[in-house]
């Protein structure tokens, strides 16, 4: 295809050379240079600009069809194609501002957020991230399965009020009350049966819960529900628990806290409604077919305050094992509706020592300022992984890590 040029005119050689003498003259008395004729390939290029203005006005008319305003659709018509900036990119959008609007509409969604979270961060007593109390931004952690190969991690600092009685603790992120408390699938064990390991799972667990988290025995009270659940063929051992209920003394044999939790009502009072609850049940073989072992192995953790003030809390640390048996058929089971118990450990911390009265004398932070540093190999009362052995010890103080 031949390509035509502006270069063949009806100017004649005499007009041209008259026009370039005249243009050479006024840009010498003006001091500059003379113009340049536009080359074809420029010619070219601007012709080329000038169909694709018209092909692109022609497409947005059809696209936005007859409904569009009347100023609108001028305005785009006379809007000029040109090729996309190779710094830029590519444009986003039909070049209505869609996509500006919306950018536009999410950075203002985004100021509004931020000043919203400042304001609720300064507002809250536990600061941006949870600070003095975090409970209410840390999720709660999953049931626990197995056994723990490590202690909880380090928690923020925090300091427990009557608002967050669990502030600076790892039980914060623990369920509470009996919900966590739970109960694995009952399954045949070693010749007993799944109702028999059932049986057993449910009744142990209301032991540990009348135990430790009814209000009455929590007070101070008699645990005669608990005493109930005790295979009354155990004569022995019934006696020694109620000998030590009436005349509890400070060794390990003599007081009750090794299966009950009380506090002494005179000295303290629980905070809140809620005590924090975290570990498991496992099932194994008894030591004769038709026997099956269940273990329980939890820890509590129980908030508290001075009895008859509003101000300090500090918390006592109770970690127990339970161990029964449940068995199937004749002659080798405990009575309807009661547990074998087989074995029974204890640890707490900050619940007194050397207290012969069968009940938790917790200590404040305030009544050790200016008094003897504790002795004693320090440990974590949250460190679930350590194990409990050599029976329940309540006649010495240990040095706590946290409560």
């Amino acid at each position: 295809m031949t390509e035509h040029s502006d270069e063949s005119s009806s100017f004649s050689d005499e007009d041209w050379a008259r026009f370039q003498q005249e243009a050479d003259d006024s840009v010498r008395r003006r001091g500059g240079s003379a113009p340049k004729e536009p080359s074809a390939r420029a010619r070219q290029v601007t012709a080329r600009l000038s169909a694709l203005d018209e092909q692109q006005a022609a497409a947005q008319r059809m696209r936005r069809g007859p409904r569009l305003r009347r100023g609108r659709r001028k305005a785009a018509e006379q809007e000029p194609w040109r090729p996309e900036g190779w710094r830029t990119g590519p444009s986003s959008g039909d070049g209505r501002g869609g996509p500006r609007r919306w950018r536009q509409l999410a950075a203002g969604l985004g100021a509004v957020a931020f000043v919203a979270v400042a304001f609720l961060a300064f507002r809250s007593p536990a600061g941006f991230w949870g600070g003095a109390d975090a409970a209410a931004d840390a999720p709660p952690l999953p049931a626990e399965t197995a056994p723990p190969t490590t202690g909880p991690p380090t928690t923020a600092p925090g300091i427990p009020t009557l608002a967050h009685p669990f502030a600076g603790s790892p039980a914060r992120r623990w369920d509470g009350g009996a919900d966590a408390v739970g109960l694995p699938e009952a399954k045949p064990v070693n010749g007993a049966s799944a109702r028999a390991v059932s049986d057993g799972l449910r009744l142990v667990k209301e032991f540990l819960v009348t135990a430790n988290l009814d209000r009455d025995v929590l007070n101070g009270g008699q645990p005669e529900e608990v005493l109930a659940l005790i295979d009354p063929h155990q004569r022995a051992f019934l006696a020694d628990v109620r000998h030590d209920l009436k005349h509890p003394g400070t060794a390990a044999k003599d007081s009750p806290l090794t299966l009950f939790s009380r506090f002494d009502t005179d000295d303290v009072r629980l905070v809140g409604h809620t005590v924090k609850v975290r570990g498991r049940m496992t099932v194994t073989a008894g030591p004769q077919h038709g026997q099956a072992d269940v273990r329980a192995d939890y820890t509590f953790v129980y908030p508290v305050t001075r009895a008859g003030e509003k101000g300090e809390v500090t918390r006592t640390v109770v970690r127990r094992v339970l161990e029964v048996r449940v068995a199937s058929g004749p002659g080798s089971q405990a009575a309807p509706g009661t547990l074998r118990v087989v074995r029974h450990d204890v640890h707490f911390t900050n619940g007194g020592c050397g207290v012969g009265d069968g009940l938790f004398h917790p200590e404040f932070r305030s009544d050790r300022a200016g008094g003897p540093d504790p002795s004693g190999k320090p440990s974590d009362p949250y460190d679930r992984s350590r194990p409990l052995t050599g029976g329940p010890t309540l006649e010495k103080c240990g040095t706590a890590t946290r409560v």
